[in-house]
């Protein structure tokens, strides 16, 4: 049973319904693709297409209360993730040894790259403990997205499908969630 007791879609449900979306859901699911697949081997149409087919094959199933977009952006901000954290983990696997192996230069020691590193993995922290502050918003989520890979106000307005009044409000929202989780702005743990 999903969530909520509501019975999900059946697969030919979930294909009938994806092919029947308009192409102005597709194209807003794309951008929204677009954004999730920073920082990953995963072009947005494979994003998309991925979400699509763990459906058809029964790996996720599509709840009966959610619209078929949330419900595939959902599906691709989760393999995204998956695939965000196979990244890094395959990164913290490759030792000197390996490097060597292959006739790369080992990396430099340096306590320069030593604080690139720490740089990035507090990167990492915050901006997972960020976008975590927005699971139950997802257009101050996209807001915040395209903030932190600079997207202009204008491309995030076209991909949410608002305008200027609407898109100035969830921006506020979203400052305002931030403001009230961290007062004092950010702390590293």
């Amino acid at each position: 049973m999903a969530k909520g007791g509501s019975k999900p879609h059946t697969k030919e449900e979930f294909v009938d319904a994806y092919v029947a979306m308009p192409e102005a859901e597709q194209v807003r699911l794309l951008r929204k693709a677009e954004l999730l697949a920073f920082k990953t081997n995963m072009s947005p149409d494979d994003l998309l297409s991925e979400a699509a087919t763990r459906t058809i094959e029964g790996e996720r199933n599509w709840s009966g209360d959610l619209p078929l977009p949330v419900y595939l952006y959902g599906v691709m901000r989760s393999i995204a993730d998956a695939e965000r954290k196979s990244l890094r983990k395959q990164g913290e696997r490759v030792g000197i040894d390996a490097l060597v192996e292959v006739g790369a230069e080992p990396p430099s020691t340096s306590r320069n790259s030593e604080e690139l590193m720490i740089a990035a993995e507090e990167y990492a922290v915050r901006n997972s403990a960020i976008l975590s502050l927005f699971d139950d918003d997802e257009e101050a989520l996209m807001v915040i997205m395209g903030d932190l890979d600079e997207v202009s106000a204008e491309d995030l307005r076209q991909m949410l499908g608002v305008d200027k009044t609407a898109f100035a409000s969830i921006r506020r929202r979203a400052r305002r969630k931030l403001a009230s989780a961290y007062p004092s702005g950010w702390r590293a743990l």
